[in-house]
């Protein structure tokens, strides 16, 4: 051993030999899903905003609507107060 790496790892002239087939399948496998990932989070992320948009913009209306309705006069306003 050399400096801690080991011999089945470097090849003829001590330079580190290519990766094999399925070193490199598997690394663009999780490249790929690290891709993948990141795009249906920011997907997601995204749903979510508008979803949170949507509800503000719900409550809005149903808060002008309930400012729209009948409001109590005269005595019943004074028994209130009281």
């Amino acid at each position: 051993m050399c400096g801690g790496i080991s011999r089945s790892s470097l090849g003829q002239h001590g330079r580190p030999a290519p990766p094999l087939k399925g070193q490199i399948r598997r690394q663009k496998q999780r490249e790929e899903f690290a891709r993948r990932a990141v795009y249906l989070n920011a997907e997601v992320d995204e749903g979510m905003k508008q979803w949170h948009e949507r509800k503000e913009v719900e409550k809005q209306k149903e808060e002008h609507v309930k400012s729209l309705l009948l409001k109590p006069k005269g005595n019943v306003l004074l028994k209130d107060k009281k």
